[in-house]
């Protein structure tokens, strides 16, 4: 895999909960940003980081990943 390599995993929860995870599948970190629109979630879509609890907040069109090598996110 080359050194900017990402999966994507979304499930549904209960109510309107949504989940997404990010996965760093290179060797190098992953700086960016995953578009929501393309995993079916709307605009003003509102995250909160599930490990640390962080509001990041609502969302226009994508949410700001920034992983280290084999790096995970979870959001929900």
């Amino acid at each position: 895999m080359g050194p900017h390599s990402t999966a994507v995993w979304t499930a549904d929860g209960d109510g309107s909960s949504r989940y997404l995870a990010a996965f760093a599948t290179g060797d190098g970190p992953l700086p960016g940003s995953v578009a929501l629109g393309s995993l079916g979630y709307p605009p003003g879509t509102r995250a909160v980081v599930l490990r640390t609890g962080q509001d990041i907040g609502t969302l226009a069109s994508d949410l700001p990943v920034t992983l280290p090598a084999h790096g995970t996110a979870l959001a929900g």
